[in-house]
């Protein structure tokens, strides 16, 4: 399994799994004690979460901490996402 993280703005990701979407990622908290949060769109099985989602909801304290769970993928611009070359 292969993830994709698509910026829409500034703390605002779609989450890509193989070329569908199938999350998204926001930055909330604070400015002064930020946290990221990557939630899954489907509620499914927990035996149907792709990995490494045990929750719907996963909260990290760093958008590189949040990366390194999912694999490290890469960060692409929505601009061109999903449209025919």
């Amino acid at each position: 399994m292969t993830y994709t993280l698509i910026q829409l703005a500034p703390g605002s990701y779609d989450l890509v799994l193989d070329g569908a979407i199938v999350g998204a990622v926001v930055r909330g908290g604070t400015r002064i004690a930020p946290v990221w949060i990557a939630e899954l769109l489907s509620e499914g099985q927990p035996t149907q979460r792709p990995d490494p989602f045990t929750e719907l909801e996963h909260e990290f304290a760093s958008f590189q901490e949040l990366r390194r769970c999912l694999g490290n993928p890469p960060v692409r611009p929505a601009e061109g996402f999903g449209q025919p070359e």
